[in-house]
């Protein structure tokens, strides 16, 4: 017996997801959003499938929408992956708390999915929670470790890049080994990785302009939020809280970028009320 019409949509959506999910880690942005249509059209009901569009989505500066769009979709349908896709876009809207929230929600309907929620807890500042996580993703218990004043542990942990990894992995690389070290020639050395970095994502942006803060580089990690809240990431609370960026407040272009993110923070939580956010997540 040959398989139904549903079931070749289901399966043709599918392989058109994990096409979607290489493109997307390869930086081909417009082939990943192709192929995700292209899947939307053939199963809109695939949960995992709004989970990944919205991390495509969040990177083109859309993560208002994205989060209305996995809202709307968990109210007609209670799925893990919906919860882990929220994770994703409240963090970029800046609602931290629900993203959170979100975490604790796709776990309790399936305890083994993975979420983003350990970028989260790094934007809170809540490195020890990040350590007693037992799957905590390696490179973030190295940044908690180092956060939390252990960077002899931190260093030891870090995993250094093989020889044949790409330019823009051994670019970060040198910069992390910089903020970790210290020291004379810290700073050069993390302007020299900048220089050869191609940032894809606000996140990335915004995690970059924290370390480069932390090396004195100043100007360099103004750009760097400037470019990330420019990019629709309105992570308002280490802008407001993190010691690193001390150094950045008072400057009026930093008072520029923090108004500007907790404009689009506001934003964000006015359409997360709006869609039933706060019942949905508790």
């Amino acid at each position: 017996m040959g398989n139904t019409p549903l079931e070749l949509n289901l399966a043709d959506a599918e392989s058109l997801v994990n096409a979607g999910m290489a493109h997307f880690h390869a930086n081909r942005y417009d082939e990943a959003a192709a192929a995700f249509e292209r899947a939307l059209a053939l199963n809109p009901d695939l949960p995992v499938l709004h989970k990944y569009y919205a991390q495509l989505e969040c990177d083109a500066g859309r993560a208002v929408d994205a989060m209305r769009r996995l809202l709307q979709r968990a109210r007609r349908a209670v799925d893990p992956e919906h919860f882990a896709g929220l994770v994703h876009a409240c963090r970029y809207a800046g609602l931290l708390n629900a993203s959170v929230a979100a975490h604790e929600e796709a776990r309790r309907l399936d305890p083994g999915i993975p979420t983003s929620v350990i970028n989260t807890y790094l934007m809170l500042g809540d490195y020890e929670r990040i350590l007693r996580i037992e799957d905590n993703d390696p490179d973030s218990r190295v940044m908690a470790l180092y956060r939390l004043g252990r960077p002899d542990e931190a260093l030891a942990s870090w995993r250094r890049p093989p020889p044949d990894a790409p330019a823009t992995y051994k670019a970060w690389d040198e910069m992390l080994v910089a903020c970790f070290t210290g020291g004379p020639g810290a700073r050069e050395a993390a302007e020299r990785a900048v220089g050869e970095m191609s940032w894809s994502d606000p996140e990335g942006y915004a995690s970059g302009g924290i370390m480069l803060c932390n090396v004195g580089s100043h100007e360099l990690a103004l750009q760097a939020f400037e470019k990330a809240v420019d990019g629709g990431y309105t992570v308002v609370e280490p802008l407001l809280h993190d010691p690193w960026l001390a150094p950045l407040r008072e400057d009026p272009r930093f008072t520029q970028i923090l108004q500007r993110a907790q404009a689009g923070r506001d934003k964000g939580l006015a359409v997360f009320r709006a869609q039933g956010g706060e019942a949905a997540l508790g």
